[in-house]
């Protein structure tokens, strides 16, 4: 449901993502700004409060950052996803989400940078991740595949008090046949797990540590489109509010994701 499932009523950085424009794709190095181009509010540029780690390269091997408005789709998430969002650390590589006070007063709605990045595209084949999820009210992060009208949320944790879930899309909906989900109830997601998702011919199973909470197969859905040869892409993103989110509370003003690590197995 990252992407392009779950909507919301109104996208509150409309003024934003207009100054931004659409998402792209940052490979590599990229220099730290004082910031971000859109965020100046003004002639004098906005610093943030508490700097950003300068973007490093040695981050999820094959991935790259998105940078650009995190509400491209009409699903109202607030945050600007930049470059120096997701860095290195000890822990693994970080997706950091960060409110911007001085902005928001400036543009009189909500200002937040978030971290998202882009993988390896994957058909049929094992994706295994170890993640560390914030699990912050108000907070969206996910790990997903998309192409095109479908996708795939391996986990995602929200942040509006619904339960964390896997998600099979096998078409631009969020409700009816085309549609499964898998609830993960009331266990806890944040902290250090490692999630696995395997898709071959005959269907897709979802794992937490090794045991399995969620499978689908094709003849549960009106058709299955998920055997066409079309690889799917990974995505990683921290993001701030939106359908997912809901509403940030003041008690909320940053949130990290941890990722140690992911790997793809063919096959």
């Amino acid at each position: 449901m990252r992407g392009i499932y779950k909507y919301a009523t109104a996208a509150v950085l409309a003024g934003l993502v207009a100054a931004c424009g659409s998402p792209v794709i940052v490979k590599g190095q990229q220099p730290h700004p004082a910031v971000h181009a859109c965020c100046a509010p003004g002639p004098t540029p906005f610093k943030h409060t508490t700097p950003l780690p300068k973007p490093s390269p040695a981050i999820l091997p094959g991935w790259t950052r998105i940078v650009g408005p995190g509400s491209v789709n009409g699903n109202g998430e607030l945050e600007q996803n930049i470059a120096s969002a997701v860095y290195a650390s000890s822990q693994g590589t970080v997706f950091h989400a960060q409110q911007l006070p001085a902005l928001s007063a400036a543009h009189a709605i909500p200002a937040w940078t978030g971290g998202a990045m882009s993988g390896p595209s994957v058909y049929h084949g094992t994706v295994t991740a170890r993640i560390d999820f914030p699990g912050k009210p108000g907070i969206w992060s996910s790990l997903w595949l998309v192409n095109g009208s479908t996708e795939v949320d391996i986990m995602e944790v929200y942040g509006n008090g619904w339960p964390p879930d896997a998600t099979v899309h096998a078409r631009q909906t969020n409700t009816g046949p085309w549609q499964l989900e898998g609830s993960h109830g009331a266990e806890p997601v944040t902290g250090w797990h490692t999630w696995t998702f395997t898709w071959t011919s005959t269907g897709m199973t979802f794992y937490k540590d090794g045991k399995k909470y969620f499978s689908v197969i094709p003849k549960q859905f009106p058709a299955w489109p998920f055997n066409d040869g079309q690889p799917m892409q990974l995505r990683l993103d921290v993001a701030v509010g939106g359908s997912g989110g809901g509403t940030v509370p003041a008690s909320t003003t940053s949130a990290d994701m941890y990722v140690q690590y992911v790997s793809i197995s063919k096959g």
